[in-house]
């Protein structure tokens, strides 16, 4: 099966509210299509897959038949339904779904593995921290070096300044 090209698929537009772009209609109807054909094979596996050749019959056991339909996704992207959705900034690709930076740490960029950490002597106030200039929470240390406290750089900020709990993202079909 070949598809069209598909500019469109608008998948900010169907994570956010779950509208879906005719593009997006038309990889989602593919995608149905091969489903339908994958669950006829396995259903008629033993008609399709049995037979004679040079006079030896052969047999399949059905139950020894495997198959999957899906989709790889690159590094950085999360999948879900077969479709691959590039990690936010703030997030990081693990194990196939975006996780949340966490607290001490950066992503400026979309489509990662790692986050960064903050520079040393310095923490985020919240997870999923997209930038080095949210790495703005001092973190004291005693003379043994253990950490005593953690006092904002930046006053004009409050360190509950972001609710956002962990997260982690995944395109829901």
């Amino acid at each position: 099966m070949e598809l069209p090209s598909l500019p469109n698929l608008d998948m900010a537009g169907y994570e956010q509210n779950a509208t879906v772009s005719p593009d997006l209609q038309t990889l989602k109807d593919a995608f149905s299509a091969v489903e339908e054909q994958y669950t006829f094979f396995l259903d008629n596996a033993k008609t399709i897959l049995n037979g004679t050749v040079d006079g030896v019959q052969y047999t399949v056991d059905p139950d020894t038949i495997e198959a999957f339909i899906g989709a790889y996704c690159n590094p950085g992207f999360s999948g879900s339904n077969g479709f691959c959705v590039e990690c936010p900034s703030g997030t990081h690709e693990v194990d196939a779904m975006c996780q949340s930076c966490d607290v001490g740490t950066y992503q400026s960029f979309t489509g990662q593995t790692t986050c960064e950490p903050c520079p040393t002597g310095y923490t985020t106030a919240t997870y999923m921290a997209t930038s080095s200039e949210e790495c703005n929470v001092r973190i004291a240390t005693t003379a043994h070096g253990d950490d005593m406290k953690q006092e904002k750089s930046d006053s004009k900020k409050s360190l509950y300044d972001r609710h956002e709990p962990r997260v982690r993202y995944s395109a829901p079909m």
